[in-house]
């Protein structure tokens, strides 16, 4: 689950190991979930993008 202050429109994209994108989707809200059950287990990296910069976050 991606959680924090409302950042208006914002791109959330994850990655394998590789660089390539396994999922990319458009949001608003504050709390988004993403549905990642289905893929195998693994290192992935999450990247954040905002209409006026990006941020990464790492857990």
């Amino acid at each position: 689950m991606v959680h924090g202050p409302a950042l208006g429109s914002y791109r959330i994209e994850l990655f394998n190991t590789i660089g390539s994108i396994i999922h990319a989707e458009w949001s608003t809200s504050e709390r988004h979930e993403l549905h990642i059950e289905r893929l195998p287990a693994g290192i992935y990296w999450l990247r954040i993008n905002e209409a006026v910069g990006f941020k990464v976050i790492k857990q």
